[in-house]
């Protein structure tokens, strides 16, 4: 079989124009997704809010004109209360009260202030000086339905967990680029339906149905970028990603302060999608994905596409790997029977064996604190004080260098993947643990945003490097299982984040300090794990369970060859393994 690794060494070159200009257009397909993502920022944001007055009448008004006499009837009927706004105790409306008074018989000398307070039964009226409109406004999502705002934020992610579990199946089953153009489209027009929402239960079945095909963009566009590059150059187009939602995030910022009407900003965020259509001409299928599939012409023609755009000439016959100089050795492999037959391992042995069991839940708990952070601070920046807008744009700012970043810090040999994430995800555990204690408000405002964005950056190296690092220690048998559960953990941890995000209602300091704290524990926790910078990816199962050990030797010949697995591995393991040889070796014998 053709190994298109091979092609891409030997032949192609490993990130040629070709690659290139393929990735530019992955880059683009992904940057919509990434505003959608972000966009709750804005178009959920929480605004004050007070109960709806009836119209005053003429005769109470006088000579007033009617905004005047509206604003007078509100400080007369709305009581008022004292909040902390961050620096000190300020006078606000109340949001879900008012004094039970009839509006038109009230005395401008009565005392009210003793008068019985009831709940609004007239709807809201909403401060409209920054947003003309918002979700919470549209649907009054305020006072007793308040925490429905927390749930439609996490629809969107809901759908993305979905999907995950659903498209990545697609994608191996119909194609890379099949997938990214029908899931630009079908995205797009739910994400423009979304927009039209006639009701709260409308706006979160679209949502959650744009995140079920959003997600889609991610994974197809993750998995084709990797697929065409050369072995060497995957963990920079792997950054494409996080770079694309960079961009998407600041893009989002950039029209959310032009566009101050939600329903809009969310038909301007969404309709772009719709022009993934064009993919199908100008986009080619993935030749690694065709020649898995036997549609070798297909692939050949591919191929020698990107060989007349990179500048190198091809031999005549491809497929016969002539040009190789691997192929005897590969071919010797196989006729030895040394490959390994994947079919007989299943996910529930990550479980089953104690030293791949500590790996995986591990890495899924890194997964899952990564998301929740870095998920929970980017739907925060509305809270971390100072403008809106400026406080958006810088925590959008932040995923640029951090995606950079990562590529260098994952091959630095001081301190290459393990040492990444321990480091990373520490300091920014401890930024989150000392920002909710900085001034927030004032000339030194900008600290406390400055510790936030700096340990929301850190999160992310760390997310971006735990990645690599999972997708490296896990055996080939069980990669795909293992990374891809490691991923829907991840999205459970983007789900809950706005709800960690309502227990700043309870204490405002609190959700930083947990997301704090977890992300100290997640950092520590990886020290067990060993670095996977520079050593042969585990190839079996045995290789996985011994990934990283130190050897040793005792004996001699096979017998120390025995002896030296046997004490590289847990008992526990041993038994497992060996009752699973003992059985391929009874059914080769039947055989």
């Amino acid at each position: 079989m053709l190994h298109f690794d091979d092609v891409l060494i030997h032949l192609l070159g490993e990130f040629g124009t070709y690659q290139k200009r393929c990735s530019f257009l992955i880059f683009l397909s992904i940057i919509p997704l990434g505003m959608n993502v972000f966009s709750v920022v804005f178009i959920m944001a929480e605004t004050a809010s007070w109960c709806k007055l009836p119209e005053p009448s003429t005769e109470w008004c006088g000579n007033l004109t009617t905004s005047a006499c509206t604003e007078m009837m509100k400080n007369l009927t709305i009581p008022k209360e004292m909040i902390h706004d961050g620096c000190d105790m300020v006078e606000t409306y109340n949001q879900c009260y008012r004094y039970d008074v009839n509006h038109n018989n009230i005395s401008l000398a009565a005392d009210i202030s003793n008068s019985s307070k009831v709940k609004c039964d007239n709807g809201y009226d909403y401060d409209t000086s920054q947003y003309k409109s918002t979700i919470p406004q549209q649907f009054d999502l305020v006072c007793d339905k308040a925490t429905l705002v927390s749930v439609a934020m996490s629809m969107f992610l809901v759908g993305t967990l979905l999907g995950s579990v659903v498209i990545g199946i697609f994608v191996d089953r119909f194609g890379r680029r099949t997938l990214i153009v029908a899931c630009g489209v079908i995205f797009s027009i739910f994400g423009v339906a979304a927009s039209f929402s006639p009701n709260y239960i409308a706006l979160s079945v679209l949502r959650l149905l744009a995140g079920f095909w959003g997600i889609g963009l991610w994974i197809g566009g993750f998995v084709y970028v990797t697929e065409l590059v050369g072995p060497s150059k995957r963990v920079l187009v792997g950054m494409i990603n996080s770079a694309s939602f960079a961009v998407g995030y600041l893009l989002m910022v950039l029209l959310a302060y032009f566009i101050r009407e939600w329903w809009l900003l969310q038909l301007t965020i969404s309709l772009p999608a719709i022009l993934l259509f064009t993919y199908w001409w100008v986009l080619p299928e993935s030749p690694r994905w065709l020649i898995s599939v036997g549609k070798m012409e297909i692939a050949e023609e591919i191929i020698r596409s990107m060989g007349r755009v990179n500048g190198v000439e091809l031999p005549e016959k491809i497929s016969d790997q002539s040009w190789n100089p691997r192929k005897q050795d590969v071919d010797k492999v196989h006729s030895n029977g040394d490959a390994d037959d994947d079919s007989q391992y299943r996910v529930w042995d990550l479980f089953r064996l104690p030293s791949m069991r500590m790996i995986h839940l591990i890495l899924c708990f890194n997964w899952f604190v990564n998301t929740l952070v870095h998920t929970g601070i980017s739907m925060n920046t509305s809270n971390l004080g100072g403008n809106d807008y400026i406080s958006a744009a810088i925590s959008a700012a932040v995923e640029i260098p951090a995606a950079v970043l990562t590529v260098f810090l994952v091959e630095s040999p001081r301190l290459g993947r393990r040492r990444s994430i321990v480091v990373m995800m520490t300091f920014g555990g401890c930024a989150c643990l000392v920002a909710p204690f900085m001034p927030s408000c004032g000339n030194v405002i900008w600290a406390g945003i400055l510790i936030v964005m700096l340990g929301k950056m850190s999160i992310l190296i760390g997310y971006n490097t735990i990645i690599v690092h999972s997708n490296e220690l896990y055996p080939t048998p069980l990669r795909s299982s293992g990374v891809g559960m490691c991923a829907m953990v991840g999205f459970v941890g983007g789900i809950l984040a706005p709800q960690f995000l309502e227990l700043q209602r309870v204490w405002a300091p609190l959700t930083l300090l947990i997301f704090g704290v977890l992300s100290v524990i997640a950092g520590i926790l990886i020290l067990p794990l060993p670095e996977t910078r520079g050593q042969k990816l585990p190839e079996t199962m045995m290789e996985g369970v011994n990934f990283g050990r130190k050897r040793k030797p005792s004996g001699s010949g096979d017998e120390q060859t025995k002896n030296e697995h046997q004490l590289q591995t847990s008992p526990s393991d041993v038994d497992v393994i060996v009752e699973q040889e003992k059985v391929l070796q009874g059914l080769e014998n039947a055989i």
